[in-house]
């Protein structure tokens, strides 16, 4: 590593340990600022353990409804060929193109008096609130995660295993316990850290459904009273439940000594008889009316019936709005993303390699709590900063870096470092060799790593929220306004259009 490069490896490393750092520190600054009477008032305060039971309760039903929903529909759609097998594939993780709050909207606006179901039909069901509104939002909109990661870890798996087990008389049962179930606990790990991260940051479905959790508790602060030192404990305990899920995670995984054998065949899909197509096909389908479907009927029906003119002069405000700032934010994090991936993947020692653990350390931080620190650490410091475009956007990319950050680390090690040799042994500089060979290699995970970013900020709530300027609307924002004061007619517009940008990009995660 030249001395160039060791230069720019520092800044980018300090600007990465600022941005893991400083919500720690200045919440920890904010909680210890108050008298100790304060301080110890807060810390315990029987409050606290309700959120916490509240929030572990929702996360263990979510995760549980969540493992029903996708182990099966992954186990069937890696293992047996279906009619339109591609189809379906893309129909079941449909929901990722609905947030967690459109999710909420839809079954809101679907129950309860003058809801979709009682204006069509005349049968009026309950309203979804509380714990079982939050439970059924979050079950429906967070599944897919886990159907992904099964998925994947299906498709990886050697058939040979299977067959090896079945010649020495191991039953179904057995084979499934002894042999397939160990090979699975990776992506179980995984599927399970990403939704408790995503239950434990979720702001929109846990305050549209009036369910206290920590960062429903932490907003409610902030937006009446906003007690400071209260705030920033929610804040800090928040950070601390992610800290253990992580070393939770991590721990599973180091336990885990798995092998498979090194002639890897591959995975031949079955036939199945017609009657077996038959149900298989009809579960899938009730699957998705429930999951995507039908929540999303409801936001259809109030788009179509109660949209009114005026509603219109504030969706051309807010998608201009949101396009805007996504398309701006995916750029600036691409380009950083390709920094630290450049140096972790050329430069494995030192701060190249620790560079990783970084990222993915704010991106585990609950948005909530990094948008709390921001707001604690510009109207100290850069006070000039605060409520602007520049915060919001330097907010996006920091969060967000650890998503594009992934992609473009797999492209960087598929190419191999003598290409980039040899073009320095012709004479070429550095820039010339990255323009000119490595960019147009990685045109696929570059896309694959926008998208990524785009999406996310297309539908990210709590930051923008928090970190907006005053009078800056955007499609999330005004979904989260109309819905909290019950104007589902009035979110439909905004919702159908997030729904609809992210459905259109799925496809290029399906192969």
């Amino acid at each position: 590593m030249n001395r160039t490069q060791g230069i720019l490896l520092w800044v980018l490393t300090c600007g990465i340990l600022f941005g893991a750092f400083l919500p720690i520190f200045y919440l920890l600054l904010k909680g210890l600022g108050g008298d100790n009477q304060k301080i110890v008032s807060v810390l315990f305060n029987v409050e606290n353990l309700k959120l916490l039971l509240n929030t572990t309760l929702l996360s263990l039903g979510v995760l549980g409804s969540g493992l029903l929903l996708a182990f099966p529909a992954a186990f069937i759609l890696s293992r047996y060929r279906l009619p339109f097998h591609r189809i379906w594939s893309v129909l079941i993780i449909l929901p990722l193109a609905i947030p967690g709050y459109i999710m909420a909207l839809g079954w809101l606006s679907l129950c309860g008096n003058y809801g979709a179901f009682d204006l069509l039909f005349g049968i009026r069901i309950p309203r979804p609130s509380g714990y079982l509104g939050a439970w059924i939002a979050l079950s429906t909109s967070l599944y897919p995660y886990l159907y992904l990661n099964f998925r994947a870890a299906f498709l990886g798996l050697n058939p040979a295993l299977e067959e090896s087990a079945k010649t020495m008389g191991i039953n179904g049962f057995q084979r499934f316990r002894k042999v397939l179930f160990p090979q699975l606990k990776p992506a179980l790990y995984s599927g399970m850290l990403l939704v408790a991260l995503h239950v434990l940051g979720d702001f929109g479905v846990v305050s549209l459904m009036r369910f206290k959790t920590f960062s429903y508790a932490l907003f409610l602060q902030y937006e009446a009273s906003f007690d400071r030192v209260y705030a920033a404990w929610l804040a800090l305990f928040m950070i601390f439940i992610t800290v253990i899920l992580l070393f939770w995670e991590k721990n599973r995984l180091n336990k885990l000594v798995l092998s498979q054998p090194k002639i890897k065949q591959n995975q031949p899909k079955r036939k199945l008889s017609k009657g077996k197509t038959v149900g298989i096909l009809f579960y899938l389908s009730l699957q998705i009316f429930l999951t995507f479907i039908l929540p999303l009927s409801a936001i259809v029906f109030w788009f179509f019936n109660s949209i009114k003119t005026d509603i219109w002069a504030y969706w051309q405000s807010a998608l201009p709005n949101t396009l805007v700032v996504a398309f701006v934010s995916s750029i600036g994090t691409l380009l950083l993303a390709f920094g630290f991936a450049y140096f972790a993947v050329r430069n494995r020692k030192g701060w190249g390699r620790r560079n990783p653990i970084l990222l993915y350390a704010i991106y585990s931080t609950p948005p909530l709590a990094l948008g709390l620190a921001l707001i604690f650490f510009t109207l100290k410091a850069v006070p000039f900063i605060y409520q602007t475009i520049f915060l919001l956007i330097s907010a996006y990319m920091l969060h967000f870096l650890a998503e594009a950050f992934g992609p473009l680390r797999s492209g960087l090690m598929q190419i191999p470092v003598q290409l980039e040799e040899a073009g320095k042994s012709l004479g070429r500089t550095r820039f010339y060799v990255i323009r000119k060979i490595l960019l147009p290699l990685l045109k696929k995970p570059f896309l694959s790593a926008f998208v990524l970013v785009f999406l996310a900020i297309l539908k990210e709530l709590p930051i923008t929220l928090l970190l907006s300027p005053a009078g800056f609307e955007t499609l999330a924002t005004n979904v989260w306004n109309y819905t909290s004061s019950v104007n589902f007619g009035a979110a439909a517009p905004f919702a159908l259009t997030i729904v609809g940008i992210s459905a259109l990009f799925l496809g290029i995660f399906e192969d």
